[in-house]
């Protein structure tokens, strides 16, 4: 009895010591994730692009503190959603194209909140390939 207790105990630990290191849902540690997430070894980054692309909606729950109204939108999202911003992400990261991240604060109602991703792509004979993402979660 005394080991299964104990047992929990440590594990409650580490859970609750793993949401305490995570990071709260703001633009400020959104970017700050993107640039470690550049700056990472080739091999940690390709990883971290596949998780990025193959589901942006856990990734970000298990990279980010998320306010009850953050998780509610997260929730309410569609697939499709994820599916797109996800790969237009990893894509954007993996080609090293400016990325800017906005994020709306966490005390807005999910309901009152419009997500835009957007990509800038053009091409002239001066400057050659222009390209930009902007996500706004």
């Amino acid at each position: 009895m005394l080991k299964t207790v104990t047992c929990v105990k440590i594990i409650v630990c580490i859970i609750l010591k793993s949401n305490l290191m995570k990071s709260t849902w703001t633009a400020e540690n959104a970017n700050s994730k993107l640039n470690e997430i550049k700056n990472s070894a080739d091999s940690d980054r390709i990883e971290i692009l596949d998780g990025i692309r193959r589901n942006l909606k856990d990734w970000a729950a298990e990279n980010f503190r998320l306010t009850p109204n953050q998780e509610a939108c997260r929730q309410m999202l569609p697939r499709e959603y994820w599916e797109e911003t996800g790969f237009m992400l990893a894509h954007a990261i993996e080609k090293n194209y400016p990325i800017e991240i906005t994020v709306s604060p966490g005390d807005i109602p999910p309901d009152q909140i419009e997500r835009k991703d957007t990509g800038e792509v053009g091409w002239n004979q001066k400057s050659g390939f222009t390209v930009g993402y902007k996500f706004h979660f």
